[in-house]
């Protein structure tokens, strides 16, 4: 066998032979280790089988250098590349199939398919897998896709999970390896009835709950990120070959994509204003009486420039004479003018029931004496119907769906909302009157705690029927509950009401500097169901609420909802309810070992040595 190893070390370490390169060498390598049936097939291997074939099983006796070169010279005259090997002659013919559906040359996307390219450079950005993209399929892609594009990977990929599982649910799944192994039939399982739409570490999630009844939430995982060679690294090209961007964070590859589009959909007016004007002319109309179209879609192509699409953003913009479809350049713009138009379209669509239930709320003057140390009846009446008509003309009601809007959608939220509004002025005017009868009470207490003014006028302010978002309006009065009991009970233990109120001023600071806005405003009612949770918690709260809860509503308001809104971008499926970690129950151990000679009993064997 020696003589073998001498002929792989003569072949490798001759540099003037031309059959051998280097570099190659190092790509096969990379290609050619692969985990089958648990054993590591690497290149000294591939090469060891090759001269095994060649010199052994065909009956050829070596035993020294000097006859490996004798039979060398002698097989030369008859076959020129004797002992010279291809990369096709280092490939295991039993693991060529294996190989092919665990390392696969693409990965299907959208009825089409994208290269794969594998290349061994460690330390270098390019090592792994690399996924070469345009720039449409870029935006195409979800992080599910390349989490399963590489099926060779998942052993790794599951085990580095499994071992990044808290200490006692990882007790659970050892040993690591053999579990990572045992499982990979319903991996693959799981993969094809998911249709590719779940990611690894939810399908994890679900899989260990089903074979060893633990309760995970994927986001165990999200601060273990696996090794870069594990990850796809994607790189976006444009018309003319030119990198765009190349990362293995995908959310990072479609941010690069989304500034570069914007870049371009900013430059059509001065580099190709008839693209903008045909575009205009497709979709901008005249006055609306009804939704235009069957389908509106969020976004349209309307041209390419260096093979990236150029997109503009239909939206419905309310003028002086009436609601039009406009074109807009970029979706930042979209988001900000698109909701006033489309809240227009439906005041259109319900101008009649508005007309009545400004007439209905004549019935506010019933409240006026309650109402006196607050604002003028007229003025609570017209502050009313505001508030009352952004809840039923609020254009969530019409969603979007798979990136467009339908006729459909908006008919049936029209017609929701002119169910909504019957009987809504009785309803109003008992919780009106309930609210402002507790009010009175807080400004009459005998013994206010220390912000109990600043706090009822930030919940029942001088326009607080506008201010207070509609749906809302039932929890006040629980809210002033909750205030009273306060009130009435701060005297008996001052430190620890000072104590609470410690816990919540971050939250009120947070509040302030965030407003009611759309960052700010779930936020706001997080908070006042917080201040129940501690001071009155027999009242019960709308939702569980906790200071960890308001961290993360906090960090979301702050960053726009960016991280959710990408993670929601790339599926249309509900997220499901997060699922939480539940510890298994400690097991005895009996006595613990109090110092490492204590191993030395253990293993010596009844009777002694």
């Amino acid at each position: 066998m020696w003589a073998l190893e001498l002929g792989v070390h003569l072949v490798k370490g001759s540099h003037s032979e031309p059959f051998w390169d280097e570099e190659k060498g190092r790509v096969m390598e990379h290609q050619l280790t692969r985990m089958r049936d648990g054993e590591v097939m690497n290149l000294d291997e591939a090469i060891f089988r090759f001269y095994e074939a060649r010199l052994i099983d065909a009956g050829h006796v070596v035993s020294a250098v000097g006859e490996l070169i004798s039979l060398v010279k002698e097989r030369k005259a008859h076959e020129s590349a004797f002992l010279q090997f291809k990369e096709d002659d280092l490939r295991d013919p039993a693991a060529e199939e294996i190989d092919t559906q665990a390392f696969p040359e693409s990965v299907p996307l959208n009825h089409g398919v994208l290269p794969l390219n594998y290349v061994y450079k460690p330390g270098d950005a390019e090592d792994g897998v690399t996924l070469d993209v345009d720039v449409a399929a870029a935006l195409d892609l979800t992080p599910a896709a390349l989490d399963w594009a590489v099926p060779g990977h998942l052993p790794a990929k599951v085990e580095h999970y499994l071992r990044g599982l808290p200490k006692d649910l990882r007790r659970v799944v050892m040993p690591l390896a053999t579990t990572a192994k045992v499982m990979m039939p319903q991996f693959i399982s799981r993969d094809k009835l998911t249709g590719r739409r779940e990611t690894l570490a939810q399908a994890m999630a679900v899989l260990l709950g089903e074979r060893f009844q633990l309760r995970i939430a994927p986001s165990v995982w999200a601060e273990r990120p696996l090794a870069e060679h594990l990850c796809v690294r994607v790189k976006v090209t444009d018309h003319k070959g030119q990198e765009i961007v190349s990362s293995r964070n995908l959310v990072e590859v479609q941010l690069a994509v989304e500034v570069q589009q914007k870049e371009m959909s900013r430059s059509v007016a001065k580099d190709a204003p008839g693209l903008w004007k045909r575009a205009c002319q497709k979709w901008e109309t005249d006055p609306l009486e009804d939704w235009p179209v069957d389908e509106m879609p969020d976004e349209v192509v309307i041209g390419e420039q260096a093979g990236v699409p150029v997109k503009a953003y239909p939206i419905f913009e309310s003028m002086s004479e009436g609601v039009v479809v406009r074109l807009v350049r970029t979706a930042e713009v979209a988001a900000r003018r698109g909701a006033a138009g489309l809240r227009a379209l439906l005041a259109q669509a319900l101008r009649y029931d508005l007309a009545w239930l400004e007439k209905d709320l004549r019935a506010m003057k019933d409240v006026g004496a309650l109402a006196s140390t607050l604002a003028p009846i007229v003025e609570l009446r017209a502050d009313a119907l505001t508030g009352i008509t952004r809840w039923l003309t609020n254009p969530e009601r019409v969603p979007s769906t798979g990136g467009k809007r339908t006729k459909t959608a908006f008919v049936s939220a029209a017609e929701k909302a002119k169910t909504d509004v019957r009987g809504v002025v009785p309803r109003l005017m008992d919780g009106v009157r309930e609210t402002l009868e507790l009010r009175q009470a807080l400004l009459v207490h005998p013994i206010p705690y220390g912000r109990m003014k600043e706090d009822l006028k930030a919940l029942v302010g001088v326009r607080y029927l506008c201010e207070v978002p509609f749906d809302q309006f039932s929890h006040l009065p629980r809210y002033l509950k909750g205030m009273q009991f306060r009130a009435e009970r701060w005297r008996q233990n001052p430190s620890k009401d000072e104590e609470r109120e410690g816990q919540i001023k971050p939250y009120v600071k947070a509040v302030a500097e965030l407003g009611n806005g759309p960052n700010g405003g779930r936020l706001r009612w997080m908070l006042e169901e917080m201040r129940v949770s501690l001071f009155a918690q027999h009242l019960g709260t709308a939702e569980p609420v906790s200071s960890k809860k308001m961290d993360q509503a906090i960090a979301v308001a702050r960053s726009g909802g960016a991280v959710l809104a990408r993670q929601e971008t790339n599926s249309n499926k509900p997220k499901p309810k997060p699922l939480v970690v539940v510890p298994l129950a400690k097991k005895s151990r009996g006595q613990p070992l109090k110092s490492f000679g204590v191993l030395g009993g253990l293993l010596r064997p009844p009777g002694g040595y």
